[in-house]
């Protein structure tokens, strides 16, 4: 079973340290997705041939991902996962941009340790 199992969604790691002072540092997150193409460039499933690119993760798949971070003995580190039903780039091009329900960045499960 896949992750995410609809092409159009797109999965999110997202990763934050809180600081013992307090601030919440961002990293980049790491991006779950299939991309779909025609002729070598991003297309929409019912105009697609082929996959150009699939970082989707695979039922019991076990991946480890590192972040360019040093951190401290006191910080704390949030974890999120979650998805966007469409993928945010997608939205405009559909006419979806303003759909509440499709930009909301469904939560998973979460973790701070």
């Amino acid at each position: 079973m896949l992750l995410f199992l609809q092409p159009m969604r797109l999965g999110l790691l997202k990763v934050s340290v809180e600081e013992k002072n307090g601030e919440n540092i961002a990293l980049e997150p790491v991006k779950f997705a299939r991309v779909l193409g025609k002729d070598g460039k991003p297309a929409p499933p019912w105009a697609a041939d082929s996959v150009l690119k699939n970082t989707v993760l695979q039922g019991n798949e076990e991946k480890i991902f590192t972040f360019d971070y040093k951190l401290n003995q006191e910080d704390k580190v949030n974890v999120v996962l979650g998805y966007y039903l469409v993928n945010p780039k997608m939205t405009k091009g559909l006419g979806l941009k303003n759909n509440e329900e499709i930009t909301k960045f469904y939560t998973l499960k979460t973790l701070s340790e």
